[in-house]
């Protein structure tokens, strides 16, 4: 997919280094590639990156395309989950993706940040070792 405000396709990697992304299902009638391009970084953990053009946060996106893929993952939240929950949006990338998928539950919602704030104690850490930036915080 191609963000022609942004420019960026995600085609660079599959270009240069013969990588392919290849949808195998498709129960939504979305494509892999109307989700995520593939990217690389300097980093030493993980040089390969899956990209989302539907987070809104890495690359410009159409607000009504973020949206819609919230709100698609959350019915498909909605119809998995009985009962009460609450969404948690993960490493600060994903904060408006579960915001989008708390309001399709009309759950609570709740996002972990790597910020230490004065004045308040986080109530849990955890630790994705795989990240650039590996300490989180509710």
């Amino acid at each position: 997919m191609r963000d022609e405000a942004s420019g960026w396709s995600g085609t660079w990697v599959a270009e240069r280094l013969g990588v392919r992304l290849r949808t195998t299902d498709a129960p939504s009638g979305m494509m892999l590639t109307d989700l995520v391009g593939l990217a690389v970084r300097r980093n030493p953990r993980r040089a390969q990156l899956l990209v989302s053009s539907v987070l809104g946060k890495h690359v410009p996106t159409d607000p009504r395309l973020v949206t819609d893929a919230g709100l698609r993952l959350g019915a498909k939240a909605r119809a998995a989950v009985t009962g009460d929950a609450v969404v948690l949006g993960y490493a600060e990338t994903a904060t408006a993706l579960g915001h989008l998928v708390a309001d399709a539950l009309g759950a609570p919602y709740l996002h972990s940040t790597r910020r230490v704030v004065d004045g308040i104690e986080s109530v849990a850490d955890f630790y994705e070792e795989h990240s650039h930036a590996t300490a989180h915080r509710l």
